[in-house]
Order: C-alpha cells, then structure tokens, then sequence
C-alpha cells in the first residue's frame, strides 16, 4: 500500500479512505481483467463463422489481451485463489464463463465435422487454456514476434491438432467471394495490426536500394529532428496495402490497382512501432468495362498509441457479380458514382 500511495501521492493509510480492504483491490484487478477478457472474446465466439474461425480469432485476441496487460494478466491468473468468499466466487463463475466460450466452441467444431471428436472436451479446453494462460510468462515486447504472429502460431498448432482427419483446414487468411455491389459506402474495416521491426527497415532498403541515413544509420538518424530511425514511407503503405488484403476483407473482388489519389505521412513509423489500419469505402462508381467497377477507399494507418501515422486515398477495380446495364451503343451506361463527403 505504501508503494501504491507514493504512486499516486497519498499517504498508504490515506488509501483505506478509498479502498475498503487489500483484498478489495486485489479483487478490483482481477474482477476488471476478467470483464475486459470476456467483452473482447464474447463477440468473437458468438458469430456465425465456422468454429475454427472464431477460435482462431479468440486466440489472437487472447494474446493481444496479454501484450496490452502483461502484469495485470499475471495477477488475473495467479492471485485470485488468495480471495476469499463473496469475491472469490464472483470469480469463479467468471473464469468459467471464459472456459465455457471455447467449450462451446469445440463442441459446434466437432458437431459441424471440423474437429475431430475428443474424449473429454473439458480436459482439450483445459490444455488449450493452459497454453494460452502461459503466454504472460514468457511474452516480452521485445521479442521477435508480434502479438499477432504468437496468436497465428498458436492457432495454426492447436487448430492442426483438432481437424478432423482428411478435413481441408481454411487457410490462415481465407479469402472469401466478394464482388463490386458488396462495398457499401461508409463500411469500415480496422486490420489486424503488424509490429515493423529494424530489419523490416533493412530489408525494404536493400530491395528499393534506399539506403537514405535517416532510415539505416542510426547515429545519424539520431541527430536528426526524428531522434532515430524511422521506417520509409512507401515501406508503411506497402504494410498497409497487404494488412487491408490479408484481412480477407477485399475478397476475391479485386482486379487491379487504379490509381493512388493521395499519400501523406502525417508522423513518423519507428521501430518497433505496430501499425493497423482502418479502411473506409468512400466511393463506388462504374467502369468502362460492364463486367467491373471501381471502388475508391481511404486508408488510415494508425499506430500502437492510435496516433495516425499515414492516409491513403485508392481507387481499385473490382469484378461486379452482374455486368453494368449498356447503352445502345454498346459502352457502359453514365457513371452513377456513390461517395461520402
């Protein structure tokens, strides 16, 4: 308590005035990690996608819950047997209504013939937990790989572990039909997010060939107004284009890239920084070909602190699922173009 007070400038025995008990705090940290867990994989686990979609994403977003909370997590899983009766069952019942969503889960897995059935589903969701949970042990930002990634692995070997033998398992990024007359003006998408590393800097600049100080030299770079080294800028857009497209949002739809309207890079990407973006339909307009349209989208790239970091505005063809009505001379009928501000 006497460390909490000096934290938040009081005196420890000024706490009691606002915290009842030690147990009562304990009991608040926990009681709140485990409302956060259950607000952020509930959504997840209760869509209509298949089973192992919805798993695979409860687990990355059970790995990303960790990265944003490692000691409130180890707290979470550890100290909640020190509680005592009412707090105690308050979260008892909470950590089983987090063990039942991937019960519940597995069974419809196995009910759809996805999974393979297992003898005791209580024991396979108690093993996969116990993985998951040992994740704050061992994660540290500093790793080689980001929260996203760890998610991936884990799912990729739980996942193979399940599937039912001679089912073809979805691929990590599925990518599903999608046409021209799908995108509505004003949808939105908020991509997973990817974590740029030193050497994706150093990659970028042996294949571009730019090897501008600012980027690759860091004594220089750290004279400079930045303080370090900052990733290039068509290096962040190209993250950004393949976050956007390995998010499976765009489908199948996508035939071609357009045109770039406009690019700005509104703060700097350093390492170590994990960039996601939320992408915005803002347009739809015909093409000159019946069997396409166009599709204009505006890209925000946003950073670990949500600060954006980049905007993009594209235009991209897409296939239309039924071609555009012609006029009598054969081309495509005027453009009816559908946009937000």
């Amino acid at each position: 308590m006497r460390d909490i007070g000096e934290a938040v400038g009081l005196l420890a025995g000024s706490l009691y005035s606002h915290i009842s008990s030690k147990e009562a705090l304990l009991f608040s940290i926990i009681d709140q990690a485990l409302d956060r867990y259950l607000e952020t994989v509930t959504p997840i686990a209760t869509t209509d996608e298949a089973a192992e979609v919805r798993l695979r994403g409860a687990f990355k977003a059970h790995v990303q819950l960790v990265a944003d909370n490692v000691g409130e997590t180890l707290v979470a899983l550890h100290q909640w047997k020190f509680l005592s009766d009412p707090y105690r069952q308050v979260v008892v019942d909470k950590r089983q209504a987090c063990g039942d969503l991937f019960t519940k889960m597995l069974g419809q897995g196995i009910d759809s013939g996805d999974f393979k059935p297992v003898p005791n589903p209580q024991l396979t969701v108690a093993g996969i937990m116990g993985m998951l949970n040992w994740v704050p042990e061992w994660y540290s930002p500093d790793g080689p790989a980001s929260p996203e990634l760890i998610g991936d692995d884990l799912a990729d070997l739980i996942l193979g572990g399940l599937a039912a033998p001679g089912r073809k398992r979805k691929a990590r990024w599925a990518v599903g039909e999608k046409r021209f007359e799908d995108f509505v003006v004003g949808e939105t998408l908020v991509s997973p997010g990817r974590t740029i590393e030193a050497a994706d800097i150093n990659l970028f600049a042996g294949l571009t060939g730019d090897f501008y100080p600012i980027h690759v030299d860091e004594v220089v770079a750290a004279e400079t107004q930045f303080g370090g080294r900052i990733a290039h800028g068509p290096l962040t857009f190209a993250i950004a284009v393949g976050l956007v497209g390995l998010s499976g949002w765009l489908g199948d739809a996508i035939v071609a890239l357009v045109e770039v309207q406009s690019i700005k890079a509104r703060k700097p990407v350093r390492p170590g920084d994990t960039v996601r973006v939320k992408v915005t339909v803002t347009g739809t307009d015909e093409a000159r070909r019946p069997e396409h349209g166009t599709v204009r989208l505006h890209y925000s790239v946003r950073n670990q602190t949500d600060d954006e970091v980049m905007t993009v505005t594209m235009v991209m063809l897409a296939r239309r699922r039924e071609p555009a009505l012609t006029t009598a001379g054969g081309g495509a009928g005027a453009p009816t173009e559908r946009n937000v501000g």
